[in-house]
């Protein structure tokens, strides 16, 4: 009876698991390579997007700048309105009051 005895491999066999291993290897490199190649991707990516949203805020905010600006013509539109409104009513309420006297 044998005890635990293991054959000897065979130059034949570690070949193959040199071999085995080898393209194991080979496989994780290019799966690495390519993890690298889309994380690279991935920042050439967030780099134009960091940039569209930079140029997004400063749109924006040109925008904000621009609208307060309108709005601030227009109150002082419908105010210049409102004036002449009034001044127009006190001359014809002061003009019939005078004439009917």
């Amino acid at each position: 009876m044998q005890q635990g005895t293991k054959s000897p491999d065979l130059p034949q066999d570690r070949a193959e698991k040199t071999a085995t291993i080898q393209s194991e290897v080979n496989a994780v490199i290019d799966i690495m390579q390519d993890n690298i190649e889309k994380a690279v991707k991935r920042g050439e990516n967030l780099e134009s997007l960091h940039s569209k949203t930079q140029n997004l805020e400063a749109g924006a905010f040109k925008f904000k700048k621009g609208a307060t600006k309108l709005q601030h013509n227009m109150d002082f539109k419908l105010k210049l309105i409102i004036g002449i409104i009034v001044i127009g009513a006190i001359g014809v309420l002061s003009y019939v009051i005078l004439t009917t006297r």
